[in-house]
């Protein structure tokens, strides 16, 4: 998870809290810092150590620091990168390679994002366990990134509906009744009903012949 990632890379640069808003950074001189093209810092004490940092005074109360060694948020070993527009939601780029590389971003990737080079879809590769990159071959070329909430909707929606077709055979009324009335063993079968009374059920005595009755069509 690409969230998961970024966090673990902040924390080895900056430590504190997992979820804290804001840690001082413990090592400016870390690689990490020009990947993810921090080209400012800004610090409520003075910093120890600048190596290529610079100072370049204080503002509000904290030092600020320029990075000239951050590296460009959109690159590629190998090619010319511009950005030809940008928004919150979509980048567009040219790129001019001469030989194949990676089209790197120091932004981090959520599961919503999607790239098209050459307006072919393009897989999204995790770079540093938190940024998005594409491969792309020699040439010119256009990449896109964009944000496309409606691709995050459809897998919950599929997620979803497998969820409740996993949990449906757990909670029907035909899994409940089916649970609760099952078979019975030959064992545990009632014996079948017989036709003949019980032994002790009394028994009335024959009827006794009546006395005869006279012939009335006799002359």
């Amino acid at each position: 998870m690409a969230l998961e990632g970024l966090m673990r890379l902040r924390q080895t640069l900056a430590g504190g809290e997992r979820w804290g808003a804001s840690h001082q950074i413990t090592d400016p001189t870390a690689v990490e810092v020009d990947q993810m093209s921090i080209g400012v810092l800004t610090s409520q004490t003075p910093l120890t150590g600048l190596g290529r940092l610079t100072h370049r005074g204080e503002v509000a109360g904290r030092h600020v620091y320029t990075n000239p060694t951050a590296l460009p948020r959109y690159r590629a070993t190998g090619c010319a990168v511009a950005v030809t527009s940008e928004s919150r939601n979509r980048v567009d780029l040219r790129l001019n390679c001469q030989r194949p590389s990676v089209l790197e971003t120091s932004e981090a990737h959520f599961g919503a994002w999607r790239a098209l080079l050459d307006q072919q879809p393009a897989p999204i590769e995790i770079l540093y366990g938190a940024f998005r990159s594409i491969p792309v071959g020699p040439g010119n070329h256009q990449a896109v990134f964009y944000y496309s909430p409606n691709s995050l909707y459809k897998y919950l929606a599929g997620l979803l509906i497998w969820l409740a077709t996993w949990l449906y055979p757990l909670t029907s009324p035909t899994a409940a009744s089916t649970a609760n009335f099952a078979p019975l063993s030959p064992a545990d079968a009632p014996a079948p009903l017989s036709h003949a009374p019980p032994a002790d059920t009394p028994r009335f005595p024959p009827a006794r012949p009546g006395p005869a009755m006279p012939d009335k069509s006799a002359p």
